[in-house]
């Protein structure tokens, strides 16, 4: 569990004024989306933005969720798949779209996020019912996504899936590499796919790389019981148990404050 902040009510951009979130809503072709609210705050103009004030003990660094409240029609967040978002990241931009629209198969972005959703969470039926698409169709849009896509990240979610866990780990790797390189770098993207890689490398009882992994993780959320959890649990499988308890520990607090 990550520590989520309260929205309230329209105001400036967070670098003009602090405690503030500047929001973009586009759809998978990049076009503005308008009128949704995230998280009970304004609604999204028609150039697709909102700028929402965050709760006051929101500080630089914290994590804070968004989810669509409420929208003219049916909405679903592609992007971030998790709905969440790192303060200072402004303008923050959120990708949505219709669920059941075919083109959510067809998409890189869409059937990333439908994969991350299912390896994180594990249930299908949650994220048939939130795409409202059949089981069979999201597993083959998932299963073909490796031979779409040239995205090492989108590859490795892809394998992943498919328990092809030896290559997930390697293409999660190469994600994990590119994006730490970046000059902008992205905190959430790096924290997923240390986090898969993690998962990959613990499917192959590699513990003491999945802990090092997961490590990589916490270092840039490190108030996510999943990944506390998983650092933890790794370390008892490594022969650390000194090591990992009190990570275990943590995340139970967070789970059960």
């Amino acid at each position: 569990m990550v520590r989520y902040a309260l929205f309230w009510s329209l105001c400036l951009p967070l670098f003009a004024e602090r405690g503030t979130l500047a929001v973009r809503a586009v759809n998978l072709k990049g076009k503005p989306v308008a009128g949704v609210s995230f998280t009970a705050g304004p609604p999204t103009d028609r150039g697709g933005k909102t700028k929402i004030r965050l709760s006051a003990d929101t500080r630089l660094g914290d994590w804070v969720k968004l989810s669509v409240s409420e929208a003219p029609r049916a909405m679903v967040m592609v992007t971030p798949w998790n709905g969440l978002v790192q303060i200072p990241d402004t303008p923050a931009t959120i990708v949505l779209t219709e669920p059941g629209a075919r083109e959510n198969l067809e998409s890189e972005v869409a059937v990333a996020s439908m994969a991350a959703r299912l390896l994180a969470s594990g249930s299908m039926a949650d994220v048939a019912a939130e795409f409202l698409f059949d089981a069979p169709a999201i597993e083959k849009s998932i299963r073909g996504l490796g031979g779409r896509s040239k995205d090492p990240f989108q590859i490795g979610l892809s394998q992943l899936f498919q328990r092809e866990n030896d290559a997930a780990a390697k293409y999660l790797a190469q994600a994990l590499k590119e994006r730490e390189k970046q000059l902008t770098k992205d905190a959430a993207e790096i924290v997923d796919a240390a986090s898969f890689l993690g998962q990959a490398l613990a499917a192959m009882g590699k513990w003491q790389d999945a802990a090092v992994a997961y490590q990589r993780a916490l270092s840039g959320r490190a108030d996510d019981a999943d990944i506390l959890h998983a650092l933890g649990t790794a370390l008892v499988k490594a022969g650390k148990p000194d090591a990992g308890e009190p990570f275990l520990k943590q995340a139970r607090e967070l789970k059960d404050p």
